[in-house]
């Protein structure tokens, strides 16, 4: 059973991939038209993760849909996220919302940093860490990032992140307790609060 204030949030390198899907047909369907076949093999294995943790808490999976690109379960808040190095997921009876991003150099990392001057929290943070927070958010708002999201001034406090090799995994957590279960890669724990 799923305890409330709880985000439940898995994380695993994209090099951790099933061979074998349990997942609805249309999801199949959809992610099987891919035609990069790391991507689909990552998102394949995400959803057919994501559906086996949910049920082991009990939930009845049968209302799974994709609703506006996320993820959607009666009752439950559920937020997804992929990079180079590592995907993920979290789902929670709060809502709440998920990024992972690599760290950038050169040119790319000079263009973000341009791209986010006008953004302020309270203390000074690399670029990539502040996209993190701005997809987080955006995903608790189910909007995307748009231009009033990003003029919103947010609660450091409502924020937790962490650093893994040269990624950030950042999740927005307001009005929550967050108390990460599970974040893991090659089933390594990472963390555990």
């Amino acid at each position: 059973m799923l305890e409330k204030d709880i985000i439940y949030v898995y994380i695993f390198s994209t090099s951790d991939i099933d061979l074998e899907y349990d997942i609805p047909s249309f999801l199949f369907d959809k992610i099987s038209r891919y035609k990069d076949i790391n991507k689909r093999n990552i998102k394949l294995t995400k959803y057919n993760r994501l559906l086996k943790e949910i049920k082991k808490f009990g939930v009845d999976t049968s209302s799974f849909m994709i609703v506006n690109g996320k993820p959607h379960i009666d009752g439950l808040y559920i937020s997804t996220s992929d990079s180079k190095l590592y995907y993920g997921f979290s789902f929670s009876l709060n809502n709440h919302g998920i990024d992972i991003e690599e760290e950038l150099e050169g040119k790319k990392y000079n263009n973000l940093e341009k791209y986010l001057s006008n953004i302020k929290y309270d203390n000074d943070m690399d670029a990539v860490l502040k996209w993190t927070f701005e997809e987080a958010y955006s995903k608790y708002l189910g909007t995307g990032i748009t231009k009033e999201s990003l003029e919103e001034k947010k609660n450091i406090d409502d924020f937790y992140w962490v650093k893994k090799d040269k990624s950030y995994i950042t999740v927005y957590k307001k009005n929550c307790l967050l108390q990460l279960r599970f974040i893991m890669t090659k089933g390594d724990l990472i963390c555990q609060d």
